[in-house]
């Protein structure tokens, strides 16, 4: 199992992953869609605001990522309703996905191990869950639980319940 940055070759691969996941498991992703412009913009770099990550096994995708310094709008709109102001210099977004197959397998954990390491050498102090988790997803909260992540509070998004979620980063 590897974990790296995305690059361009891996097109044809990440098309494959996203075809691959359930609606539900689509249904709880939010930064960005899962089509095939999309797709190609990742992998060719286009996205200069935020990076793509993949874990492989073999010569397959079986979890992905996006990190993203800063924050987007919702984040620096709820943020401060707890106390905390969103840094864009030492705060960074966080969106895994991992493939139906393999969750609950400890691959979002060494995922997020990867990221963390990437971030270190940036001073990254916050991780946040980009656009927080959905309430109903609770196999995804028991695994930010699990991996230090706490719940800030709570916010209602497109007809869902959804908590903010933080994980602060010792460097």
């Amino acid at each position: 199992m590897n974990c790296q940055p995305i690059h361009r070759n891996d097109l044809p691969q990440l098309i494959q992953y996203f075809d691959s996941l359930s609606e539900k498991t689509r249904s709880f992703y939010g930064p960005h869609p899962f089509d095939e412009p999309t797709l190609r913009a990742l992998c060719d770099g286009s996205y200069e605001s935020f990076k793509a990550f993949v874990v492989t096994e073999q010569t397959s995708i079986i979890g992905y990522t996006v990190i993203k310094q800063g924050y987007s709008e919702g984040e620096l709109y709820r943020y401060p309703n707890y106390d905390i102001i969103m840094d864009s210099t030492n705060h960074f977004l966080y969106a895994p996905s991992i493939s139906d197959a393999h969750q609950s397998k400890g691959i979002g954990s060494i995922m997020l191990a990867y990221i963390e390491n990437y971030l270190q050498p940036q001073a990254a102090t916050h991780l946040v869950l980009w656009g927080g988790v959905q309430a109903r997803n609770q196999r995804a909260i028991r695994y930010y639980e699990k991996n230090g992540f706490f719940k800030l509070g709570e916010f209602h998004y497109d007809g869902l319940d959804n908590w903010d979620m933080v994980k602060p980063l010792i460097n």
